[in-house]
Formats: C-alpha cells, sequence, structure tokens
C-alpha cells in the first residue's frame, strides 16, 4: 500500500560481464550495483526496476555484457 513506504528518488547503475571462450569470466551484471546505490542514498530498498541491456559478441570467442537498471529507491515505513 502506498502508505508502507517513502519514496527516496530515482536511482540508476550500470554493470557490465565479459566472457573469453566461456571459461575466462568476470563483471557483475546484477541488481546488486541498483541496491547499493539505493543505499548509499538511505534508503532500504528499490521498486519499479527496468533493465536495458546491450550484448557484444565476437564469433562466440569474445562477449560483453552491458546492463542499465533503472529503479525507485524506497524506504518502508512499515515492517
Amino acid at each position: 500500500a502506498k502508505g508502507d513506504f517513502e519514496i527516496i528518488g530515482p536511482v540508476t547503475a550500470e554493470a557490465e560481464s565479459t566472457s573469453i571462450l566461456g571459461i575466462l569470466a568476470s563483471g557483475d551484471s546484477g541488481y546488486g550495483k541498483l541496491y547499493a546505490q539505493a543505499k548509499a542514498q538511505g534508503a532500504d530498498d528499490v521498486i519499479c526496476v527496468k533493465v536495458d541491456t546491450e550484448y557484444y559478441n565476437v564469433l562466440m570467442v569474445y562477449s560483453r555484457v552491458k546492463t542499465k537498471l533503472h529503479g525507485v529507491a524506497v524506504k518502508w515505513t512499515k515492517k
């Protein structure tokens, strides 16, 4: 319900992961970065999350995934 939380404001994060031959992988393309940004603003959670993902691949040898995450940071008023 609307009275259960206070809106802190919009929050965004970008993440990137890469892979070589599907053997060597690094990076983070998850929700964790968005959540960390919200926590840094004093929020408890993120709602209305939208994800934009861009894939790049070269002959299955090298691949990169860029993720842009957008949401609304909120602080719960009822626990």
